[in-house]
C-alpha cells in the first residue's frame, strides 16, 4: 500500500514535538493537552445536528486516552527526524484493521447510547464547552492551539491539522512503550474518526 506524503501534516507535527520537547514535556501531560486541542479544534468545526452525541463522543474519547497515559507521567517526548514522522503516518494508516474498528464503534456507540439514556451529566461535564484540562496542562494546550494557528498555512487542510497532533503522540508512546501501547492509542484515536465522521453524516472510508 502506497501512502501519499502529506508535506503539511508532517510539518505541523514536527513543530509540535519540538515544542514540547522544548517543554520537558511528560507523556501525560502532553497527551492530555493534544487531544484537548483535538477535541476543541473539532468542535469549532463541527456543524452537525447532534450536538449532545457529539460532547458525549468527545468526553468518552478523552476520559479513555487520558487513562491510558495516566501511567506514562515518567516519560518524555524526544525529538526524532521529521522522516520518522511521515513512517509513522504510514504506519498508522497501513495497521488499522477495521474489522477491529467496526467492532470498536459498536461498543462505542453503545456506551454513547447508556450515557443519553442516564442523561449523560457524567460524560457531558467531564470536558465541559471548552475542552476543560487539568489545570496544569492547560496553557501547554493553549500553546499548541496557537502554535497551529500561527504556522498554518493556505495549503493546511483540517485534516492535517487533526493527524498532525496524533502523530506525536502515536510516536512517542511507540518510542517509550513499544507498538502493542500504540496500537491500543490508534485505536482509540480510529474508532473516535469513525464516530465523529458518522455524527458529521460523512460517510465511512
Amino acid at each position: 500500500m502506497i501512502v501519499n506524503e502529506r508535506p503539511e501534516r508532517d510539518r505541523l507535527a514536527f513543530e509540535i514535538m519540538k515544542l514540547l520537547v522544548k517543554r520537558q514535556t511528560n507523556l501525560a501531560d502532553g497527551i492530555d493537552a493534544l487531544t484537548t486541542v483535538k477535541i476543541n479544534v473539532l468542535k469549532d468545526n463541527y456543524e452537525g445536528a447532534r450536538a449532545n452525541e457529539f460532547n458525549l463522543l468527545c468526553a468518552d474519547f478523552y476520559e479513555h486516552v487520558t487513562g491510558l497515559s495516566e501511567s506514562m507521567k515518567n516519560d518524555r517526548f524526544c525529538l526524532i527526524p521529521r522522516k520518522g514522522f511521515v513512517e509513522d503516518a504510514q504506519h498508522v494508516l497501513v495497521k488499522r484493521d477495521f474489522r477491529v474498528l467496526f467492532a470498536s464503534a459498536k461498543w462505542l456507540w453503545h456506551r454513547i447510547g447508556q450515557a443519553l439514556s442516564r442523561g449523560g451529566t457524567t460524560l457531558r461535564n467531564k470536558l465541559g464547552q471548552g475542552g476543560a484540562a487539568r489545570e496544569r496542562v492547560r496553557p501547554l494546550a493553549i500553546e499548541i492551539r496557537e502554535l497551529l494557528i500561527k504556522r498554518r498555512t493556505s495549503r493546511t487542510t483540517l485534516g492535517d491539522v487533526l493527524d498532525a497532533l496524533e502523530t506525536p503522540m502515536l510516536t512517542a508512546v511507540e518510542a517509550t512503550h513499544g507498538r502493542e501501547k500504540a496500537d491500543e492509542f490508534d485505536l482509540l484515536m480510529a474508532r473516535f474518526s469513525e464516530g465523529v465522521r458518522r455524527l458529521s453524516g460523512e460517510r465511512v472510508q
